[in-house]
């Protein structure tokens, strides 16, 4: 039976590598903040749409799931955001931004009609920069090349201080497969944290990983993406 763990590894940069890893945050962050903004929109559009007696199929779509949101921003990013495309940044960090802004509707939404576990969630709010800096990539495209190197897509082969021979031994023999990384920088340093689907260590006295706990946000987006459902328009926000 395999089971899904977090890795966690400092990385080190250099100074060109940092800049784009900093323009990087900046992108996922203005991309969650579009799928925000647009939801707002359109369902304050549909909102006053139903004061002058539309229904049904001519009320405005708003987009929950998380390929609706990514459809708004490949529609919208070339002419508010032409820099994206100038900039020669990882088309896997928007995807990955709006995956999270999907979720974060869907816990939303499950909560506020009972269908969710734990305690209440409230609407999504904007990100700001000081709730720190990170993107994502999913499956195995941050891939490590050897036990101090991993290569990240648009950024390049960037060192690792620590040592992940166990990780790389483990794909190597096919026991091990990554699911997903996330990329932080806090206080001047940066890491890696990568979620890992791997088999149980079976034979007496086989090394065992270091774990770490992962965050809600994390461990939602290394599951794969549901089907998109359609919401109750009285689930959402008021």
């Amino acid at each position: 039976m395999s089971h899904k763990q977090g890795l966690r590894y400092e990385l080190a940069p250099d100074a060109g590598q940092a800049v784009l890893m900093g323009r990087h945050c900046g992108l996922s962050r203005v991309v969650e903040n579009f799928c925000l903004e647009t939801v707002r929109k359109k369902w304050a559009q549909r909102k006053a749409e139903e004061t002058y007696g539309i229904t049904g199929d001519g009320l405005t779509e708003v987009p929950w799931s998380a390929p609706a949101l990514e459809r708004e921003w490949r529609a919208r990013h070339p002419e508010l955001l032409p820099w994206f495309g100038e900039g020669k940044l990882s088309s896997r960090i928007p995807k990955e931004a709006c995956r999270a802004r999907a979720a974060g509707f869907s816990n939303y939404l499950k909560s506020k009609q009972g269908k969710r576990k734990g305690p209440r969630m409230g609407f999504p709010t904007w990100r700001r920069r000081k709730d720190g800096s990170r993107f994502r990539y999913d499956a195995d495209r941050a891939k490590p090349l050897d036990a101090r190197t991993v290569r990240l897509p648009a950024i390049g082969d960037v060192v690792v201080r620590e040592d992940m021979s166990w990780l790389t031994g483990r794909m190597a023999g096919g026991q091990a497969r990554i699911l997903g990384a996330t990329i932080r920088e806090q206080a001047g340093r940066c890491c890696a944290t990568t979620v890992v689907q791997s088999n149980p260590a079976t034979r007496k006295g086989r090394s065992r990983a270091p774990t770490i706990e992962c965050t809600p946000w994390e461990s939602a987006l290394a599951r794969p993406p549901r089907r998109p459902s359609s919401w109750s328009p009285t689930a959402a926000p008021s």
